[in-house]
């Protein structure tokens, strides 16, 4: 009886104090992703599970991760120990902790107790530990993280290479040709518009030609380069040129050289070319604010704008007559961006008794000199110094001036003030002054000599914005002459996200005029299509009554447009439809228009560009107006130098693709030119290489950033280099010898010896590891020493030694790696 006392004994003591199940039968290994506290820890975590439902990590590889002292007590059913300086004595339950082959393993849950929440994806297979930023890592892992951030975007910038634009001699151009002709009963006509886009000169060169059989020949030649950021230098047949405080008519043969913003005291005259019979929208605040349509001769023109309320923004959408929309910029930056301290200079001189192309109907004979120093006072204020000179039929007239510009945030008063004279004094004031986050008013008065003799212009506008709508005021007082007037000017704009609409009224009353203006303008559009109407009245010296209705789709590859318009002033109607269709080779537009008074009248036009070398080959329905080119030599670098030498082989078969699709080249001896690369704006090419029998040869740059004016195209070497790639697998053996069935996130460390270049991987947990990209030269591998440290490993072999060079293979098959648990240390005798 009492062996029966001492065996129940036994059996209590027993269930008492090893209460952990043995799961060595029935255990899985599960290898997760770690990340602690929001930082990827390369060397992963082996999880094990009886029931794939609760997820056990291992005494050891719990120390090893949280850099801890914690022992799983068998006999007390207790975790204790220390963490991260404090000590811990947590009592645990029987379902708590598990053992493998005698190794405790604690469930991922019970990790709370200490502060750490954990969460493990079974899907993802990502185990998560959130300590609060308590580990030491944390902020290891964030510095090392920024690091490896910084080497990201070094190794970016070394397989990057950014062009930077240049002017060259000659550049072959892009020519971008219209042909057209109508008909009717009293008159057939037919007319062409070619626009040349190239470099002559080391300068950027626009060349525009028109011809009809109504007009003679006419057309425009500028030379432009920009100097700086903030200056650049225009000459040639010149526009949209306005004075200081003299009036000019703002175009002629001259040069304009200077800073590229616009002075805030100025008007902004939007004008330019584009394909004839197109629609050019001004937009203000996103708003339709204005439309004209494109003359024979390709040129458009609005009316001045006062833009010192710098609250405004502006751009142009132009429909040419396939139906493309291309969304132009229209920049009136007030701030010239120099610095304090700083000087620059403007000039500007033209007379309209000289052409180069241009052909005038009459001439107005014209000169003008404009020439101005100005000084930044501050990062608000400049002031300017200029003198000015103006000769045409009305009078001749030189003035010094002087200038002072105040530009502040949009919450702050600003002013622009222009004053001077020789034999009378002329002014020019512009104020303004924000009321409110939604309300400004401001200010405008000129004394001088207009168009139609001494001029005083008094106004005071105050503007108003609130949700989506937009309203503003002005009143005028004026003096001309010996005349007086008065003004009153409303503007009312709503704009919603299908469409937007505006109203404007005027009115002026004078010793000699009563005037009355009403317009109206708005757009609508959707899937539907694209709508417009345009209604205008006047009343005065000019009457004029008319509506305008429109409508625009695109179905089934073509692009139908409705217009109708009714002139209540002649009391006649006008009906015109057009019908276009782009090809790759070019776009063609059919139109038809029905006047009451001249019958019908049948149209059709074709628009296509080309590149100059190449006419046939590269005819296409793009425009090349603002198009760039580059020049890609892509060669094998065998010696290395990134120079095309005799002996490097050219390599034909490359692609260069942009936003992911592959862009048009024209094939030369020993180079390839990429077209119609956008113009200034950044662009991003990606180079590649396609011959199937050398594919691991990689380019040097794989990305080229280029921001390129109209008509650059550089020439761009671009070395090709072996690429290889090198594999291998790392095992562990156990104490007793056998193969693991996991080896681990093992650490690598790859030297490239010519360089000291050091790649740092992490293996898969079978132990299998891939290097790609690697250059040729001689590398040395080697196990991570502090890797082997912390998991109290040994290796043999620990490093292995390979050479990558014109006979190796592509793809390298390294030599095993074996770890092993270090030995015990032996007592000393």
């Amino acid at each position: 009886m009492q062996y029966l006392y001492v065996l129940f004994f036994l059996l209590s003591f027993y269930c008492t104090h090893t209460s952990a199940r043995e799961v060595g039968d029935i255990a899985d290994f599960v290898f997760a992703d770690l990340y602690v506290d929001q930082q990827n820890f390369p060397e992963g975590a082996e999880l094990i599970t009886d029931n794939y439902e609760d997820y056990y990590l291992s005494q050891n590889n719990l120390n090893a991760l949280l850099v801890s002292h914690l022992t799983i007590d068998s006999t007390g059913n207790r975790l204790s120990g220390e963490i991260w300086g404090e000590q811990i004595n947590i009592e645990l339950d029987e379902a708590h902790w598990v053992t493998l082959d005698g190794e405790p393993h604690i469930r991922l849950d019970v990790l709370s107790a200490l502060g750490i929440e954990s969460d493990f994806n079974t899907r993802t297979q990502v185990l998560v530990f959130d300590t609060r930023e308590r580990h030491p890592s944390s902020q290891e892992k964030k510095r090392e993280a920024r690091k490896n951030i910084l080497a990201a975007m070094q190794r970016k910038r070394a397989n990057q290479l950014v062009l930077n634009d240049q002017y060259q001699w000659y550049t072959a151009p892009y020519v971008d040709v219209q042909l057209s002709a109508s008909d009717s009963k009293q008159n057939s006509s037919a007319s062409a518009y070619v626009s040349v886009n190239q470099d002559l000169a080391h300068h950027q060169a626009q060349i525009i030609l028109t011809d009809s059989d109504n007009d003679k020949r006419n057309g425009r030649f500028q030379l432009s380069r920009t100097l700086t950021e903030l200056s650049e230098y225009q000459f040639g047949d010149l526009q949209g040129l306005t004075g200081a405080l003299l009036q000019t008519g703002g175009s002629g043969l001259g040069v304009q050289y200077g800073a590229t913003h616009s002075s805030a005291s100025k008007p902004l005259i939007i004008q330019g070319y584009a394909e004839p019979g197109s629609d050019v929208e001004l937009y203000r605040n996103d708003v339709l604010f204005d439309l004209v349509r494109v003359t024979a001769n390709g040129q458009y023109r609005f009316r001045p704008l006062q833009v010192f309320n710098s609250n405004h923004s502006y751009h142009l959408m132009i429909q040419s007559p396939d139906g493309k929309r291309v969304r132009r910029a229209v920049s009136h930056q007030a701030h010239s961006g120099y610095k304090p301290g700083q000087w620059y200079t403007n000039l500007t001189a033209y007379t309209t008794k000289a052409s180069i192309l241009k052909k005038r109907r009459f001439n107005p004979q014209e000169k003008y000199l404009n020439s101005q120093l100005n000084y930044v006072v501050s990062a608000r204020d400049e002031i300017n110094l200029g003198g000015e000179w103006l000769e045409n039929t009305r009078q001749k007239t030189f003035l010094w001036y002087l200038g002072w510009e105040r530009a502040n945030r949009a919450t702050d008063a600003k002013w622009s003030l222009k004053a001077g004279g020789h034999e009378q004094f002329h002014y020019d004031l512009k104020w303004l002054t924000p009321l409110s986050s939604t309300q400004t008013l401001s200010l405008a008065s000129q004394r001088g000599y207009g168009q139609f003799g001494k001029e005083n212009i008094n106004t005071l506008n105050y503007e108003q914005t609130f949700n989506r709508w937009q309203l503003s005021s002005t009143l005028g007082l004026s003096q001309i002459n010996q005349l007086h007037y008065k003004s009153v000017d409303g503007y009312l704009s709503y704009q919603a996200d299908s469409g937007s609409v505006s109203t404007n009224v005027s009115q002026i009353r004078g010793d000699d005029a009563h005037e009355q203006q009403y317009s109206m303008i708005g757009s609508l559009f959707g899937n539907w299509g694209r709508a417009r109407f345009n209604w205008n009245k006047s009343t005065g010296l000019f009457e004029q009554h008319s509506l305008a209705l429109s409508y625009a789709n695109q179905f089934s590859g073509y692009h139908g447009s409705l217009q109708l318009r009714r002139s209540f002033t002649q009391r006649r109607n006008t009906t015109s439809f057009s019908l276009s269709k782009t090809f790759d080779a070019m776009a063609v537009n059919a139109s038809a228009t029905y006047h009451e008074s001249n019958g019908w009248q049948f149209g059709l036009s074709c628009s296509f560009s080309f590149y100059g070398p190449r006419p046939l080959s590269t005819i296409s329905s793009q425009s090349g107006r603002q198009s760039s080119s580059v020049k890609l030599r892509a060669f094998y670098d065998r010696n290395n130098n990134q120079r095309f030498d005799e002996q490097d082989q050219y390599l034909p078969d490359i692609a260069v693709m942009m936003h992911g699709n592959k862009v048009d080249t024209v094939p030369h001896p020993q180079a390839r030119t990429v077209l119609h690369l956008p113009a200034n704006r950044p662009v991003t090419l990606e180079v590649e290489h396609n011959e199937l029998d050398v594919l691991y040869l990689q380019p040097q740059f794989g990305l080229i950033e280029a921001d390129l004016h109209p008509g650059a195209q550089p020439i761009v070497d671009v070395p090709f280099h072996l690429q290889f790639e090198a594999e291998g697998i790392i095992s562990l053996r156990n104490a007793d010898g056998k193969l693991a069935d996991l080896t681990g996130r093992v650490a690598l460390q790859l030297t490239r010896e010519i360089s000291g270049e050091q790649t740092i991987i992490y293996t898969e947990s079978d132990g299998f590891f891939f290097f790609d990209k690697l250059k040729q030269g001689k590398y040395h591998l080697e196990v991570s020493s502090h890797y082997l440290a912390q998991k109290a490993l040994t290796c043999d072999p620990c490093q292995l030694r390979f050479t990558l060079d014109e006979n190796s293979e592509q793809l390298v098959i390294l030599d095993d790696l074996t770890l092993f648990p270090t030995p015990p240390e032996q007592p000393k005798s």
